[in-house]
């Protein structure tokens, strides 16, 4: 049963997938105990992108609440910006034959000065991260946002 703010009651089957992955999101995040960590695959699915600001203010409410650390994985470049602020929360990913990389976005050769250009977002959409990776002589697959 979903509760909206005019009292109005919806039955799960009458609501928007997006509404019930936001609930879903909501509850693992309200859920969390003090100090425990939460890995998140995709959150941005289903969830209009005008919404993903309020996913994401949630998670670093909880997180910063209880102390708990709260990863998402994602391939969304509006998720990725709401991390524009904080570069340093965005790791980047790569499989490769001798296994996962794993770098901090601040550790990629020229990001300080791309960042005054463009979004992460952008980054993301014209391979900045895959050009940057390779240039450190590894091989990305998706960016990571770490908040918490």
């Amino acid at each position: 049963l979903v509760l909206q703010k005019d009292d109005q009651r919806f039955d799960a089957t009458q609501v928007s997938d997006g509404v019930l992955c936001f609930i879903a999101l909501a509850m693992h995040a309200i859920d969390l105990e003090p100090g425990a960590l939460l890995f998140i695959e995709e959150p941005e699915l289903a969830i209009h992108p005008t919404r993903i600001h309020e996913v994401v203010d949630l998670l670093r409410q909880i997180a910063a609440e209880r102390k708990a650390q709260i990863v998402l994985a994602t391939h969304s470049c509006v998720l990725l910006n709401e991390f524009k602020d904080q570069p340093e929360c965005i790791r980047v990913f790569r499989r490769s034959p001798q296994g996962s990389q794993v770098r901090p976005l601040m550790d990629l050769p020229e990001l300080e000065d791309a960042l005054h250009r463009q979004t992460p977002g952008e980054m993301l959409e014209q391979g900045f991260f895959e050009l940057a990776f390779d240039q450190l002589g590894e091989s990305v697959a998706r960016p990571e946002a770490r908040g918490g």
